[in-house]
């Protein structure tokens, strides 16, 4: 439910078991009523993460991409709204001039005006 960057890391972090397409290579940012021009390239994701100390540590000593969500958590819980002992899903993403971030000319605008004639969420719940 949160996108983050950091220095060497992008990374979007949301709820545990929370359901996505099968296949997904790359993933968009709603913001300001529309999908923001510059879509990341989706790297790693792992579901079940358990953010602790602990699992950090653990993941220090492994694969480049166990390193990648160590950092991740630590920072997370650190200086994000993440809470120690939960799990999160977390996807490791490339950063806004990665070059496998696609650059889209501009903004797609939400444009669909609900019944009672305020812009209406393209996705809900």
């Amino acid at each position: 439910m949160r996108a983050w960057t950091g220095s060497q890391r992008s990374a979007y972090i949301c709820q545990d078991g929370r359901a996505f397409r099968e296949g997904l290579t790359h993933m968009g940012f709603y913001a300001d009523a529309a999908i923001q021009p510059r879509v990341a390239r989706i790297r790693h994701r792992e579901d079940h993460i358990i953010f602790s100390h602990h699992e950090a540590a653990s993941r220090k000593a492994g694969p480049a991409t166990d390193q990648m969500v160590a950092g991740i958590i630590e920072s997370t819980l650190q200086f994000g709204p993440r809470e120690t002992g939960a799990q999160y899903q977390v996807f490791l993403l490339s950063g806004p001039e990665d070059p496998e971030t696609i650059h889209l000319a501009q903004p797609i605008v939400n444009d669909t005006i609900s019944g009672s004639g305020r812009t209406a969420a393209w996705t809900r719940g």
